[in-house]
């Protein structure tokens, strides 16, 4: 199956990612390791400003072999993509599945938050929900990780002393028991190969 058939088809696996502090070159690393091919959809929330200037998908779309873009309210999620959380709202999944943004509360000081991400992504994927964590500097993302292994999914964590920024991935391995703790440079191929097995 090439790549554009690929990315016309409703997403059965979600790969959801969170990052604050150091995440855009984390990211682009990440990113960077993904295949065209890749059989998820993924969604990343960045901590950002509510007056972000929306550069993280041109930033991003240099790097990667998927197209990104930033989330769309109701928009519905398709393999071979990349959705990012707008600044200053949070993203969700509903079923669909599709995506939802919400300027409700925020959580753990963010909006946008890893946590109601991670934890709505759960509700509609469920096993084949697959939670990364990269640096950054709180505990958001913890909760929403402990969620996804809960419901039988996959969690993967940077490694601390290899992020930015360790207090993300920390505050995860401490609260939670996730299956993966990699450098930065491994993640990309570990999720093509964590996807590759949930098809």
């Amino acid at each position: 199956m090439d790549a554009n058939t690929l990315n016309s088809r409703h997403a059965e696996t979600l790969i959801v990612i969170g990052a604050s502090a150091g995440g855009i070159d984390a990211l682009k690393q990440v990113l960077s390791g993904l295949p065209a091919n890749l059989p998820a959809a993924v969604a990343i929330v960045l901590h950002s400003g509510p007056n972000s200037p929306r550069l993280l998908a041109d930033i991003w779309n240099q790097h990667s072999r998927l197209p990104v873009s930033y989330a769309i309210g109701g928009e519905a999620l398709q393999a071979g993509r990349v959705y990012i959380a707008p600044p200053d709202q949070h993203l969700e999944v509903i079923n669909g599945p599709r995506l939802q943004l919400d300027d409700g509360p925020r959580v753990l000081y963010s909006r946008p938050s890893v946590d109601r991400l991670f934890e709505t992504a759960v509700k509609v994927f469920g096993k084949r929900t697959i939670g990364v964590i990269l640096t950054g500097g709180d505990g958001d993302g913890a909760a929403g990780m402990r969620a996804i292994h809960a419901a039988g999914g996959i969690g993967v964590v940077q490694e601390p002393s290899d992020s930015a920024d360790p207090s993300m991935p920390l505050t995860t391995l401490r609260t939670d028991h996730p299956r993966y703790c990699v450098p930065l440079r491994d993640i990309g191929a570990l999720l093509s190969e964590l996807a590759s097995g949930l098809r």
